[in-house]
């Protein structure tokens, strides 16, 4: 069986980059709801023939475990590491979202991250699993205005990581990677607003980040040159969260 890496929210930003960079040295899987994407990530990546592409919306979480484990047997391959990049921000004040707005954050964020990874450990993938990486959020710990339940998921997500990395050890390790404020396609908005611009340009000491800022930090947290950290929040914010 040939073991590759799994990256959810390979469609565009830091996931695909990710996945256009460990292709180099691994099979991955590239994971989305978007068909069309996820072909064209494939094509950016090396190695095309090995690659695989696993289409699922989050969004909907209920036949996910079967069809996950399903896709598995199906290509007869196991998981050696595991990247959730997948998200959504809704952005709206907290008195005004509905039960499906916050079910969807909670799905794509958070739940559907949890049951990927209850199937890589079990007893046919748990031995080969050396890596869960998610791709968490610096709002997580700051707090944003509007972002509530996006802050609220990130939490969560932090928090099962602290656990995982416990429950884990040592055969496989669990971090977060909390970015500061990227310049990606989910942001582009921020970025055309001056206003806002300016403010991200005053609160982070080395400017906004750049998607290659968090691949490169990817790439080093699951190799063996990090081989003793697990359970960590990693935090990477151009000194966003040095001085408030």
């Amino acid at each position: 069986m040939k073991k590759y890496s799994l990256i959810t929210g390979a469609s565009s930003g830091i996931g695909r980059q990710i996945a256009i960079q460990l292709s180099k040295k691994n099979n991955v899987i590239l994971s989305g709801s978007k068909s069309h994407k996820l072909k064209k990530t494939k094509s950016l990546c090396s190695r095309l023939n090995k690659n695989l592409i696993w289409e699922y919306d989050f969004k909907n979480i209920e036949n996910l475990q079967s069809e996950f484990e399903n896709f598995l047997k199906k290509e007869k391959i196991f998981v050696d590491n595991f990247i959730h990049c997948a998200g959504i921000a809704e952005v709206k004040l907290f008195r005004l979202f509905n039960l499906s707005e916050i079910n969807k954050t909670f799905n794509i964020n958070f739940l559907s991250a949890s049951i990927i990874a209850q199937s890589l450990v079990k007893k046919t993938n748990k031995k080969k699993l050396k890596n869960i990486l998610f791709i968490s959020s610096l709002a997580s710990e700051i707090g944003v205005n509007g972002h509530s339940f996006y802050c609220a998921s990130k939490g969560a997500i932090d928090s099962l990581m602290k656990s995982l990395a416990i429950e884990l050890a040592p055969n496989t390790r669990v971090n977060s990677i909390l970015p500061g404020t990227i310049k990606t396609e989910m942001n582009k908005g921020i970025f055309k607003n001056k206003i806002l611009r300016e403010k991200i340009q005053e609160g982070y000491l080395l400017g906004p980040g750049e998607i290659q800022y968090i691949v490169d930090y990817v790439l080093f947290i699951i190799s063996e040159k990090a081989k003793w950290i697990t359970g960590q929040k990693l935090i990477i914010d151009g000194g966003k969260s040095s001085h408030g």
